[in-house]
């Protein structure tokens, strides 16, 4: 087989009668495409699945029936396989097909001619030099160039899908790797401290997110504590977050004012960024030797505190304040919280609250703070697993819109 005929289409005929080359060559363009044959269809079932046709023409007169429905089971079995191609039967005995070939999952199967008295004139078999009346042989290659004009778009979106499906696993792949990449950014354990239990859970809305959140011991009396959320989600997103989490820890160890950490985390993400992404920040420094928690907010969503001594939670001050990287901002406003024995510091995003339910209703800070109010003396790893379930269930099915980040600081009583 030559190149030429490499790239012109394959017509596999069953069932050919003797003497008729002449009219197959006549009837389905020779020149314009090539031919196999085959005699039985055990025979073309061989065929179709070394070479794969573009098209089946089936002489149906003179085929036992046995013969026809074993090409129709094979055309039915192909097709939900995605490898079928059109198939003509030739002069076929409208009972030897299925009634609804639609429902059967084999439309792709062509009666010629019709079995119908309003279509042109009907296939007539002669002496086997002239197969078709005039009018029925250019119906006839009308119906080939559309089958095999159909098989070739069929073939087409099977190679795009082939391609499609293969850009999707590498796609994947790197979303895993990235993914893996970006958890390794997250604390992998926290510091240790005779007083304080800490635990935080994190589920991005998609395979890499744009939450962080971090514990970082400056020195042997000060920890700081991060807890941010990148605008946008996906790769752009996770590298924001990576740079975020190198500038929190190249530039704020050693400073104690958050509201002054938080301008130089300002300055050097605008300088070090060129996209749009914002981020909203808690940055506080836990005092040790105190157990005074100083904080200041870029437009995050503020924390909750668990009070022992009052025993209620409530939502920690801060006034309204800009994210980083959207307008200078000259100071945070600070703010201070002793830690007594039994007292919790709850951070999210916002991504907690927003959960949404099937009927479009939010989480919202309500069912949080009765969580915290209600399991307040739980570890904090429990506390954090039991609002990661609430919010679970709250949600049912319904797709994550957001990152889902929460860390629980507890002094122990």
């Amino acid at each position: 087989m030559n190149d030429e005929n490499q790239s012109r289409p394959l017509i596999l005929l069953v069932n050919d009668a003797p003497g008729s080359g002449r009219d197959w060559d006549s009837l389905i363009m020779e020149d314009r495409c090539e031919t196999i044959l085959a005699d039985t269809a055990d025979t073309a079932y061989e065929i179709f699945a070394t070479l794969r046709p573009d098209l089946v023409v089936v002489r149906a007169a003179g085929m036992p029936p046995h013969e026809q429905e074993k090409l129709i089971e094979f055309h039915r079995q192909s097709r939900r396989a995605g490898s079928s191609v059109p198939m003509i039967f030739l002069d076929a005995d409208g009972d030897t097909l299925p009634g609804n070939r639609e429902e059967d999952g084999i439309e792709d199967i062509i009666l010629f001619p019709p079995l119908s008295g309003q279509d042109p004139e009907r296939l007539q078999e002669t002496s086997g030099k002239n197969l078709l009346g005039r009018l029925g042989r250019q119906y006839f290659r009308a119906i080939v160039r559309g089958s095999l004009q159909h098989s070739a778009l069929r073939k087409k979106m099977e190679e795009l899908e082939k391609h499609h499906a293969r850009f999707r696993r590498l796609a994947e792949r790197d979303l895993r790797e990235t993914a893996a990449i970006q958890r390794s950014f997250l604390p992998q354990s926290f510091p240790s401290h005779p007083d304080i239990s800490m635990a935080a859970v994190y589920e991005p809305s998609m395979q890499i997110g744009g939450d962080y959140y971090d514990v970082i011991p400056w020195d042997e009396n000060h920890w700081g504590l991060v807890m941010a959320d990148i605008a946008g989600h996906g790769a752009a997103a996770a590298v924001v977050m990576a740079l975020t989490q190198m500038v929190v820890k190249e530039f704020g160890k050693g400073i104690g004012q958050p509201s002054e950490a938080l301008r130089i985390f300002d300055r050097k993400l605008n300088a070090n960024l060129s996209s749009d992404h914002y981020v909203t920040m808690i940055y506080g420094v836990l005092d040790l030797t105190t157990m005074e928690f100083t904080y200041a907010s870029a437009g995050h969503v503020p924390g909750l505190y668990y009070s022992a001594r009052a025993d209620h939670p409530t939502v920690l001050k801060q006034e309204p304040s800009y994210p980083l990287r959207t307008f200078p901002v000259d100071s945070y406003p600070e703010y201070r919280l002793a830690l007594e024995p039994g007292d919790s510091v709850l951070f999210y995003t916002d991504g907690v609250t927003d959960v949404q339910n099937p009927q479009g209703q939010f989480f919202g800070i309500g069912k949080l703070l009765d969580l915290f109010a209600q399991h307040h003396d739980w570890p904090p790893d429990r506390l954090a697993k039991q609002i990661l379930d609430a919010a679970e269930r709250f949600r049912e099915k319904r797709e994550r819109l957001d990152d889902f980040t929460l860390l629980v600081v507890s002094r122990k009583k």
